[in-house]
């Protein structure tokens, strides 16, 4: 019986641009310190400085672009907006290097129309985006730019990828796709042509606009060649290619968009196709196969309805069920079976089942079997009883049997659960927003999980095509999420699509030992009461790292104890000192090492 239809971007850390507005000039003692200071930062810590651009190494930039804050004191006048060609700015050093990277514009960041409007103002009067010849490498033209005295601070043009949102009007109904992590895949994937899912349920309505441009067409019956659905709304089939004749010789006549596998029915609803023939009508007035086909495959970012997980895959429209004359819904187990076979000899990939009972049936253990080893992967409802005994054809083999949880991670009380189940996946309150007949409506079930696991499924494999069903079925499982609730009723966890992507990302290479000692300085530098210090240890060391001021008094003790090899980094907060310079100041494995600092107030 079937079931009963009811970022993390990496913030980077970035030179504060505001220390110099507006603040009081340092006493003349004090500024002739931070003037030497100034000119001589890149002799400080020579011994010991990292290269600018490491920390922006794994970041996603636009080629042949800088932000780069001059320093105001030290550029002549020049018409910023429109410099002259070649560029340059009237200072040797920089005009040298706009020179070696083929710079063409300078403009800036901000207009001071904008800035002057602002209740507070950033301090961007100075900053400007550099655009240069994107046939150089961003991080050497930022590394040479950083180490020039008229440049304050110098960044890329950082790429944040967005967590790509559908247009479609529902989308904020669609707490599933956020709660599976969809929204950050589409970034990477929208879904593969190449992945055709179907729903072996009641039927498509295939005229439904969020639909129409999901449905797969058959090859082997679309005699022109031009893949047109059709040509007349009130008809699934272009009348092209609709000739009354076998053509790829399958034994369903005409079956461009898929077939209708129930006839010869008796206790049909009123107008529900049940009579004495199947056909290429898929259409069945229950909504239920058209809710699990939207919850899979409705268009996305189309400015209608809703998004399917897969906004571009395919799906193939098949008919195994329909609507009694009680109301309920039923999957016909001879339709099921044929349907299943006829997906799987057409190249459907995800085959969703949102059906069953408690009943084992060998034929059907087999077809499931068949299917899966033609590549396909089976996904099914655990079903809605509550209940831990076994239900078909969720708890075959080389089916993935799905549990129904809400929208706080949670198993629904009325979802089946039980050693025998795989993964569960959001179907359960407020409800699964999706397509049904001339419509959208929410429902709950796991009829509505399983499609959501089975559209994650189709998503993910559209990233990595070359996985194989059962490789994909393990890696859903692996990835998947585990909420508040006994693992042994709830199989892996919940099923998650970005978790499965991002585990796949390519692994960063692990960082090399450092070989000595290494005092890289603080970072910003200048700063404001705020600095960070960086230093290597090539192996395990006591480590005594200390802040003093130019008398060489200890300001601050900010290490003290045994650290282990690697990279370290160590806050430090200067709000209680006056400003001056400072000394960094590192003892460790027998070595003593020193880096200035200037703290600016």
């Amino acid at each position: 019986m079937p079931s009963t239809i009811a970022s993390a971007d990496r913030e980077a850390i970035s030179v504060n641009a505001r220390l110099r507005a507006r603040m009081p000039m340092p006493p003349a003692i004090l500024r002739s310190i931070v003037i030497w200071v100034m000119l001589s930062l890149t002799a400080i810590s020579a011994s010991g400085s990292c290269a600018e651009s490491d920390r922006w190494s794994d970041c996603e930039f636009q080629p042949g672009r800088l932000i780069v804050s001059f320093k105001a004191e030290g550029l002549p006048e020049f018409d910023r907006d429109k410099p002259a060609e070649p560029l340059g700015v009237g200072v040797k050093s920089l005009d040298e290097l706009f020179s070696r990277y083929e710079a063409t514009s300078l403009r800036r960041l901000v207009p001071d129309g904008i800035l002057s409007r602002l209740k507070t103002s950033p301090d961007l009067f100075c900053t400007y985006v550099l655009s240069f010849s994107p046939h150089y490498s961003v991080l050497d033209a930022l590394d040479d730019l950083a180490r020039d005295p008229n440049v304050r601070a110098v960044e890329p043009d950082l790429l944040r990828r967005t967590c790509r949102v559908p247009n479609d009007p529902l989308w904020s109904s669609q707490w599933d796709k956020r709660l599976m992590g969809a929204h950050r895949v589409w970034d990477i994937s929208t879904g593969s042509r190449n992945i055709i899912c179907v729903g072996i349920d009641t039927g498509v309505d295939w005229n439904h606009p969020d639909l129409t441009p999901s449905l797969w067409v058959n090859p082997g019956e679309d005699v022109d060649g031009d893949s047109v659905v059709w040509t007349l709304s009130e008809y699934p089939g272009d009348w092209d290619d609709v000739n009354d004749i076998d053509d790829d010789s399958d034994g369903y006549v005409d079956d461009l968009l898929g077939w209708d596998f129930v006839y010869d029915l008796q206790g049909c609803a009123p107008d529900e196709d049940c009579d004495s023939h199947g056909d290429n009508n898929m259409f069945g007035r229950n909504s239920h196969g058209t809710h699990v086909a939207g919850i899979m495959c409705a268009a996305g970012n189309n400015g209608i309805g809703v998004a399917g997980l897969s906004w571009v895959g395919r799906l193939m429209a098949l008919r195994a069920g329909f609507q009694s004359a009680d109301g309920l819904g039923y999957i016909l187990e001879s339709a099921s079976s044929a349907a299943i076979l006829y997906a799987a000899a057409h190249g459907a990939k995800v085959i969703n089942m949102s059906y069953g009972s408690s009943a084992f049936l060998s034929t059907e253990r087999d077809v499931m079997d068949a299917a899966w080893n033609q590549g396909c992967l089976l996904v099914a409802a655990s079903g809605n009883e509550g209940a831990t005994e076994l239900h078909y054809p969720a708890a075959y083999d080389n089916v993935i049997a799905v549990n129904a949880t809400n929208d706080q991670d949670r198993l629904a009380h009325w979802s089946n659960r039980g050693w025998w189940t795989d993964l569960c996946a959001p179907g359960a309150e407020p409800g699964i927003m999706s397509t049904v007949i001339n419509g959208y409506e929410a429902r709950t079930g796991t009829s509505m999980a399983s499609p959501n696991a089975a559209g994650v499924a189709a998503l993910v494999w559209s990233v990595f095509p070359q996985l194989a069903n059962g490789e994909l079925r393990s890696l859903l499982q692996a990835t998947a999420q585990n909420p508040g609730v006994d693992p042994t009723a709830l199989g892996s966890g919940r099923v998650d699509a970005f978790a499965a992507i991002a585990s796949h990302a390519p692994e960063r290479p692990a960082a090399a030992r450092p070989d000595a000692v290494t005092l890289h300085g603080n970072y910003p530098n200048p700063f404001n009461s705020a600095t960070t210090i960086a230093f290597d240890l090539a192996a395990a060391s006591p480590v005594k790292l200390q802040v003093c001021d130019v008398l060489g008094r200890a300001v601050a003790v900010l290490v003290n104890n045994t650290l282990n090899a690697g990279a370290h980094r160590v806050a430090f907060d200067a709000s209680g000192l006056a400003g001056g310079v400072y000394v960094a100041h590192l003892e460790a494995a027998g070595t003593t090492v020193s880096s200035k600092m200037m703290l600016i107030k």
